[in-house]
């Protein structure tokens, strides 16, 4: 609580009514625990000399729980070919980044370039100084700019590059921040907790099993609309990935998924209201600059009653 609410108070609330002490208090108290947020980038390369290495030169994990931006970035060359993975996660600006790369050689072998790059914040949406008041009709969306690039020279190399958008229930993202960070155990955290969930397949040569929606021109825009209830949660993330397993003759197989172009996130709240975010998303505000609490009309007779008690309490005392 601030010096000057602390000071307001102080000299007040002897003659308010209780509903307008609850009232100051209420209001300050919601912004008390800051939101959770994090930005998260993966890059790994697996090729025919290295296997699953998770050395640094293979295998990069970076997890920032303070929302800056992450990124991670790999470039490995062997006999057979070379891959590069890169990615990096900005929740600030609202951008993901991700591309992955291989060339390979007709010596044989897997090359497999995977990158992901997510990230998420909690949301708490206020209409005038009051928290929202939500019901199972309210709708809200989030909108998704796509630009990039999926390109292969072999119709037996594989792309499994999609953009997957989790909605959770308030409080469950510092579960899914660990498990990104390594704990698996945390997935039986935050994946039971999830309220709806989006997957779309980015560029051809895609296993449709693992996408609801296929993008395959670009640049698109898509709109991912929900009715979440409450205040929620979300992760969006970013994956790209080729897979080359291995190449007859003396041919040379490429393939390319180029997502680092941007892939740009803004957020579309309910009408009439405002959505607080520790990140302050596009289509958002920090959390820095609270509402102000206008009270209610019966709220706000209360307290100038209790003001106007107090100065005519002075005015017999003189």
């Amino acid at each position: 609580m601030t010096m000057t609410m602390m000071y307001f108070l102080n000299r007040c609330t002897s003659a308010l009514p209780a509903t307008g002490i609850a009232l100051l208090l209420g209001t300050a108290a919601a912004y008390a625990t800051p939101a959770t947020y994090f930005s998260h980038s993966v890059s790994e390369v697996q090729a025919p000399s290295t296997g699953w290495s998770q050395g640094p030169d293979y295998y990069q994990n970076v997890v920032n729980a303070d929302g800056s931006s992450a990124s991670s970035n790999i470039t490995t060359t062997v006999s057979e070919g070379a891959a590069t993975a890169y990615s990096s996660a900005n929740l600030s600006t609202g951008e993901l980044k991700a591309y992955s790369e291989a060339t390979a050689s007709g010596n044989g072998g897997t090359f497999y370039p995977f990158t992901l790059a997510e990230f998420g914040d909690s949301f708490h949406t206020f209409a005038g100084g009051s928290p929202f008041t939500w019901t199972s009709a309210t709708e809200v969306s989030f909108s998704l700019d796509i630009s990039g690039l999926v390109d292969f020279n072999e119709p037996g190399i594989t792309n499994e590059s999609a953009l997957l958008l989790y909605i959770l229930a308030p409080g469950t993202l510092d579960a899914y921040a660990r498990y990104a960070a390594g704990d698996s155990s945390a997935f039986y955290d935050w994946y039971p907790q999830e309220i709806a969930f989006f997957s779309y397949g980015l560029g051809g040569h895609q296993d449709l099993s693992y996408s609801e929606f296929v993008v395959n021109s670009f640049p698109d825009t898509v709109s991912a609309s929900f009715t979440p209830g409450s205040d929620f949660d979300w992760v969006l993330g970013l994956r790209s990935t080729v897979t080359i397993n291995g190449v007859a003759g003396d041919s040379t197989a490429h393939g390319l998924s180029d997502f680092a172009h941007t892939i740009k996130v803004s957020y579309n709240g309910p009408d009439g209201a405002t959505t607080y975010s520790s990140s302050g998303l596009p289509g958002t505000t920090t959390l820095s600059a609270p509402p102000s609490a206008i009270p209610e009309p019966a709220s706000a007779s209360l307290i100038l009653g209790g003001l106007g008690g107090l100065a005519a309490t002075r005015r017999r005392r003189k």
